[in-house]
């Protein structure tokens, strides 16, 4: 399996599509008035992180270590939305969310920062007609337009 493909093997699983991650700030931030970012002009932002925020801060932390403060905040992500309204940080979400009106997106181009999305189902496990239909047509619409790359 290549390297972005690392469930167990009592998996089937599919590759979808790709994400990437936006800067997510507040519509009175200093950094709203450039058409993109970077990981250095995010240095010193404190950047909100849940679990649902797609790995985007750990990729960011990798390549720039040190450099930020996370604050972890458990929760749906409506929540993160609601702090980055507020003003309490920023946020490093999927360019394919809906904002509210309070906070604004921008793409961050150095480093890019990507995720894979994946449908799995456990191998060998008996699936009714609608999950077997649901699969079918993810696998269809993978194949058609971006390939199977595992």
């Amino acid at each position: 399996l290549p390297h972005d493909c690392n469930l167990p093997e009592r998996f089937n699983h599919w590759r979808l599509y790709e994400e990437r991650a936006v800067v997510v700030l507040p519509t009175t931030h200093t950094l709203v008035s450039r058409a993109s970012l970077t990981g250095d002009d995010l240095d010193g932002e404190t950047i909100l992180h849940g679990e649902r925020c797609g790995g985007f801060v750990t990729q960011l932390d990798g390549t720039h270590r040190g450099r930020h403060r996370f604050r972890r905040c458990d929760g749906p992500t409506s929540h993160i939305l609601n702090l980055v309204g507020t003003g309490t940080g920023i946020a490093l979400l999927s360019d394919r969310i809906a904002l509210p009106a309070r906070v604004t997106a921008r793409p961050i181009n150095d480093p890019v920062l990507t995720r894979t999305i994946r449908l799995a189902t456990l191998a060998g496990r008996p699936q009714d007609a609608a999950v077997a239909g649901f699969i079918q047509l993810c696998r269809s619409y993978n194949y058609e337009r971006i390939g199977d790359a595992c």
